[in-house]
């Protein structure tokens, strides 16, 4: 227990230091500019198709609505209303009014209510999703993960073939540093940095969110759409499926000792598996018992879980095998790329600095 405990307090100290050289990194920081940019465009182009549905219902046309009703004493009565002050009305406001007259007042309110949230369903409409929270949130997040899967092996890939390519790899083990701690604090701190990535990504949505509902408010509708429940749900989904591209770029670089091959392997295999099984499943019905347990067909399942938006090219998504199913598929790769590449590198050889 003693032992265990030291290898994990040892595993944390290397992947402190492995922060503290990523960071000062360039790549790092394009990356996640990258992962956070890539799911603004969604929100960016539903905001204004929303406006353009806005103008096309006419909404602004009679900005005042204005009519007048007569009180007990027989006293004219007016009542001047406006888009941005129609939901402040208080219906103790025209108690003195009789019962008929009442109920006409309260049918012109909510006729110019309705008006301002939009007739033509406005309130409802699919594009308020990618710009109000909490929908935009996990429509954003499943947005970034199609960008977030390069990004994390593109990372990945540069972690690791890096310290072959500088021959730090050789400096650090020759010093005392255990293989197998070392990979780990690799790995854990490539999971840090993707979590930490989304996470920046889900508060960058969330003030872009702000400013554009804000920018609609006239319209109504609320300021929220969906519940925070499918967010985070969305969330861990996101981190999870990245986490097996993860580990294959990592076997890739363990493998070939280079940045740049590992890359073009780990993104090589997730285009022709997107491609081979898109047209393989099409061609052939034999084929898609074998699609049910590879990478992409499983991510992609996994993700359009809860009717959230996703984006995956180029891959069929068979939710029909439920979540389980996916879940399951997803943590074996993600167990048998991370004992393959543990076990290629503690038995691999490690020269001097070699170049990429």
């Amino acid at each position: 227990m003693g032992n265990a405990f030291a290898s994990s307090i040892g595993v944390l100290r290397l992947s402190l230091w492995e922060w503290f050289k990523l960071r000062r990194r360039w790549m790092p920081w394009i990356l996640l500019a990258i992962l956070v940019l890539f799911p603004q465009i969604g929100a960016v182009g539903s905001y204004f198709i929303y406006r353009g549905d806005i103008s096309s219902a006419d909404l602004g046309v009679e900005s005042t609505y204005s009519f007048s009703v007569t009180d007990n004493d027989g006293q004219l009565v007016e009542f001047h209303f406006t888009c941005d002050d129609i939901y402040e009305f208080q219906p103790e406001s025209i108690e003195s009014l009789p019962p008929e007259t009442r109920m006409m007042v309260l049918d012109s309110v909510q006729s110019f209510e309705r008006q301002c949230s939009g007739e033509g369903g406005l309130e409802t409409s699919e594009s308020r999703e990618f710009f109000v929270m909490p929908a935009s949130i996990a429509n954003g997040l499943s947005a970034a993960s199609f960008v977030g899967i390069i990004v994390a092996m593109v990372l990945a890939a540069s972690m690791i073939g890096t310290e072959y390519a500088w021959g730090t790899l050789r400096t650090n083990l020759v010093s005392g540093v255990a293989r197998r701690k070392f990979l780990a604090s690799k790995i854990l701190t490539l999971l840090a940095v993707v979590a930490g990535g989304l996470l920046v990504t889900a508060l960058i949505m969330a003030l872009t969110s702000l400013l554009f509902t804000f920018l609609v408010r006239h319209v109504g509708g609320g300021w929220t759409e969906g519940d925070w429940a499918t967010a985070f749900i969305m969330f861990g989904k996101v981190f999870y499926a990245l986490v097996p591209y993860l580990m294959l770029a990592v076997l890739f670089a363990v493998l070939t000792s280079s940045t740049g091959v590992g890359t073009a392997l780990a993104m090589g295999y997730y285009m022709v598996e997107a491609i081979a099984a898109g047209i393989m499943t099409g061609l052939f019905d034999w084929f898609q018992p074998v699609a049910e347990f590879l990478l992409g067909p499983n991510v992609a399942a996994w993700l359009s879980h809860n009717a959230v938006v996703q984006v995956t090219i180029g891959v069929s998504a068979d939710a029909d095998l439920g979540a389980w199913h996916n879940f399951l598929v997803l943590l074996a790769y993600t167990v048998a790329l991370g004992a393959a590449a543990f076990w290629r590198f503690q038995r691999r050889d490690v020269a001097g600095a070699k170049g990429d």
